[in-house]
């Protein structure tokens, strides 16, 4: 009897231990060795991660972005400004698992229409709880609507 009890009790152990899993989670991108690169794919951003960076529009998806129309977000210790070369708008912001969210006032100039549009744009998104992806220098904003903003630091 006690040697059934002590192989079951092997066995026991045995199985639980071949179910275990390990700390690694499967959603955790594979790590780099000398055989298979770091990912390189981005993810959400973070406040460090934008901190003291000046990011500077490339497109979006309903606006047009030019040099004549240029477009600048920067972020500093949970600051962020806007430069739309009219006016001036800035404030707080939160950044939670990906998703910014900022509390912004704006000086209230006449603007040429295309910088009014794009001023309106920014803030609109920016407001809406956008969704940030960090690849590098390359900063994705994209918003509940459709909308979207790329950037590069």
């Amino acid at each position: 009897m006690r040697k059934s009890f002590a192989v079951l009790a092997i066995l026991l152990t045995v199985s639980l231990a071949a179910c275990g899993g390990s700390d690694e989670s499967a959603d955790d991108p594979p790590a780099a060795t000398p055989d298979a690169p770091a990912q390189t794919e981005g993810g959400p951003a973070t406040s460090e991660d934008l901190d003291g960076r000046i990011f500077t529009a490339t497109k979006a998806r309903e606006v047009e972005i030019t040099e004549e129309n240029p477009l600048k977000v920067s972020f500093e210790g949970g600051k962020l400004g806007v430069d739309a070369d009219c006016n001036r708008i800035g404030g707080n912001y939160t950044l939670e698992a990906g998703v910014i969210q900022a509390f912004l006032v704006s000086t209230a100039m006449r603007c040429p229409p295309a910088q009014a549009e794009l001023e309106v744009f920014v803030s609109e998104l920016l407001r809406q709880e956008a969704v940030t992806t960090l690849d590098g220098d390359e900063l994705t904003l994209a918003g509940k609507n459709g909308t979207s903003l790329s950037l590069t630091d």
